[in-house]
């Protein structure tokens, strides 16, 4: 039994059999499939050569990472730091570069909430240090010079207040007093006070005062 060929590849450049019988041309034997209609059909094997592509969009410039390109051409948003400046000078108007700077980063799709971090925390700074100031300098000077007040109107109480009469039989043209010791916390303080007596004889008094100038002379231990 001979098997029929394709006459197309086998006899390539010569004229195509015929029938002898018809004189028409023979035709290729068709060729069936062997496998069933459900079955899957065979894959190529994978060459050693292929490489896995990354998935890229169309217009893409062609790298594997293309994000990096993407924010490499992207401004870059304005800096925070200033705005931490201008909050610690100046404080609650250091809300103006920061409202700024952070218009600036919305506009190139950039993230806004670190200048309004910045500008918070600053701000707290800021006012912590400006309490640790004011502990340490301004309100030692601030009672320095109250206690100054405080010391004039009780030399000038104990002359013309006529306590001194009614305590100690005495009249004082002058007084000339030294604090002994820090005000309580029942907002008494202790004074030495020298004092001219009308007769010229100095004399040394004890009192304690509140810090409105108002005395009583210091009782004895």
């Amino acid at each position: 039994m001979t098997t029929q060929a394709s006459y197309g590849q086998d006899f390539a450049g010569y004229p195509s059999p015929s029938d002898p019988y018809t004189s028409q041309p023979l035709l290729p034997r068709p060729q069936y499939p062997t496998a069933p209609p459900w079955a899957q059909p065979p894959t190529a094997p994978p060459s050693e050569f292929d490489l896995e592509a990354p998935h890229l969009r169309h217009g893409q410039a062609l790298v594997r990472y293309p994000e990096e390109l993407e924010l490499a051409t992207r401004p870059r948003p304005p800096a925070a730091w200033p705005v931490a400046v201008w909050t610690l000078l100046f404080g609650v108007f250091g809300a103006i570069p920061a409202r700024r700077r952070a218009a600036t980063a919305r506009r190139i799709r950039a993230g806004v909430a670190p200048y309004w971090i910045v500008f918070g925390v600053s701000l707290v700074l800021g006012a912590l240090v400006t309490v640790g100031v004011g502990q340490a300098l301004i309100l030692p000077g601030y009672l320095e010079l109250r206690e100054g007040a405080v010391l004039k109107q009780l030399q000038e109480n104990i002359v013309t207040d006529g306590e001194l009469q009614k305590a100690a039989k005495l009249t004082a043209t002058e007084a000339k007093c030294q604090a002994l010791d820090e005000r309580g916390d029942d907002g008494l303080r202790g004074y030495s006070c020298v004092l001219t007596l009308a007769s010229g004889k100095d004399k040394v008094l004890r009192v304690t005062a509140d810090s409105n100038g108002d005395w009583t002379v210091m009782k004895r231990r």
